[in-house]
């Protein structure tokens, strides 16, 4: 596995400084944004979160999502547009091998394939 080159501290403050600019974003937005380019996220990469119209807790989501690496069709089910903070974060646990149930299931519109496995990625979305 190659590793990755994280973003410079000076472009991490010009960065986060740029974003301040704009109210939607609290400090605990920026904060997230800041640890996730600490941890070796792009800049590019926290902008397909913060580009979007979303509350901290659909960041949060996000965040975890590329963290994990995940690929973009993954990423995009789990982050479904219209879904809440809490829908995704279910969605989530269910990916990653949480203890999930039939219920939360069906928050999702039955997008679900029954032959989800952890470790296929392209069984999660039908």
């Amino acid at each position: 596995m190659q590793e990755r080159e994280k973003v410079s501290s000076i472009d991490i403050k010009a960065h986060l400084n740029n974003l301040r600019k704009n109210p939607k974003f609290t400090e605990e937005m920026l904060k997230l944004v800041e640890s996730d380019l600490q941890y070796g996220l792009t800049i590019a990469e926290t902008e397909t979160y913060t580009s979007k119209r979303l509350d901290y807790a659909q960041m949060k989501v996000h965040s975890a999502c590329l963290r994990n690496g995940y690929l973009e069709n993954v990423r995009e089910c789990i982050t479904k547009e219209g879904l809440t903070g809490e829908q995704m974060a279910v969605a989530l646990e269910f990916y990653s091998g949480g203890k999930g149930n039939q219920h939360h299931i069906g928050a999702f519109g039955g997008q679900w394939s029954e032959s989800y496995s952890g470790r296929n990625q392209g069984a999660f979305c039908g």
